[in-house]
């Protein structure tokens, strides 16, 4: 509970009042002091009775929204208890902004719902509320707040742009003009012949009827099928890029890459400098929306248990991304560099600064790169 602007007003007004009263012997001073003081307190019983049961949804909030994009949040305001009185609401939506409205008096069991949009950008992870309901007396002169409702998670992911063409050794292959996919389901095991029982083998892969016809124990015999998937590799060291906008356009480069992966049909992980690698989806759209540069010299991943494609993407290449790019051959290095640099000696695009993506990327690896087919 606190005084408004106006409740201080009043407080100096009558306490300066009171304390000129005795020099000056103005009866009307005493009386304006005793008018003044007494409204302060019987509007601060007043607003300190009042105990709000309120209850609030919040809707919409807590998906993904590409940075740039609009989100909008509705809210829904009941009140369980008394009717409540004039009141103002604020929610805040971390550092994008908050919205301010006004809220008429509710009666038990009536609802209001109000709504408000706001900009996502830049990227990251940002709290949607808890929202806060403020009330006062009918004079203004006291104010009492209360958080109302829990918060919520806003996810802004980098803004992804429409890329074509996939690397060779991707799964893909194409022939005459025609692309056949050799890619082998992401999970499971293909059933391939019948062997003999062998201990330790799973009873319930008795195969009955050669087991008959055999007198022994025929056992269903599976493989595990290659799994081809792809790795996108994001360097978060600070001294590859020239500054942060530089930055940003790696990570919304490898958004870009992850999408197309997906959409081919090439299951993607992501390595963003943490401690494993990320699975594809909204884990790892999390983590490129709240992916940081740091200080130190973080080691690349090992790549040695995926099989496919690999795209690194990268700022100005230097002597651990060169000995990177030899050790595990990459599909494609993708790097935000102003200046030039040496050939990698696989397929590499230079993105420069205020460079559309999706064009360079076509020009880049144009005849180098099959665009996909659902064939």
């Amino acid at each position: 509970m606190s005084l408004t602007t106006r409740g201080w007003a009043a407080l100096g007004a009558g306490l300066a009042a009171l304390v000129a009263w005795p020099a000056i012997g103005e009866p009307a001073l005493l009386v304006t002091a005793a008018v003044l003081l007494a409204a302060l307190a019987i509007a601060a019983i007043r607003v300190g009775r009042f105990r709000p049961e309120l209850d609030i949804a919040r809707e919409s909030a807590g998906r993904q929204v590409p940075e740039g994009g609009r989100a909008e949040v509705r809210l829904r305001i009941s009140t369980r208890g008394s009717v409540t009185p004039l009141m103002v609401v604020e929610d805040s939506v971390g550092e994008l902004g908050r919205a301010t409205f006004s809220l008429g008096r509710l009666r038990p069991g009536q609802e209001a719902t109000v709504r408000y949009e706001v900009v996502c950008r830049p990227r990251g992870i940002y709290a949607v509320g808890p929202a806060t309901a403020r009330w006062r007396d009918d004079f203004g002169l006291v104010e009492r707040s209360r958080l109302i409702g829990s918060a919520q998670r806003l996810v802004v992911v980098p803004a992804v742009e429409q890329l074509r063409g996939l690397p060779p050794g991707s799964g893909w292959e194409g022939q005459g003009g025609r692309r056949s996919r050799r890619t082998a389901r992401a999970g499971g095991e293909d059933f391939t012949a019948l062997r003999p029982h062998r201990p330790g083998d799973d009873l319930r892969r008795i195969h009955w009827p050669a087991t008959a016809r055999h007198e022994e124990l025929i056992v269903r015999h599976f493989d595990t099928p290659v799994r081809w998937r792809a790795l996108v590799v994001l360097d978060t060291r600070a001294a590859a890029y020239s500054d942060p906008h530089a930055f940003e356009q790696a990570v919304r480069g490898a958004a870009s890459i992850l999408e197309l992966l997906l959409g081919a049909g090439l299951p993607p992980l992501l390595w963003v400098g943490g401690p494993r690698l990320l699975v594809p989806g909204n884990e790892a759209m999390s983590a490129l929306a709240s992916a940081r540069t740091a200080a130190d010299r973080l080691p690349f991943p090992p790549a040695s248990e995926v099989r496919g494609t690999i795209a690194l993407v990268t700022g100005q290449p230097d002597e651990q991304v060169r000995g990177w790019v030899i050790t595990h051959a990459p599909g494609a290095v993708l790097a935000v560099a102003r200046s030039g640099f040496e050939p990698l000696g696989v397929p590499t695009l230079q993105l420069r600064p205020h460079q559309a993506l999706a064009q360079a990327w076509a020009e880049t690896f144009a005849g180098q790169w099959a665009p996909p087919s659902a064939g």
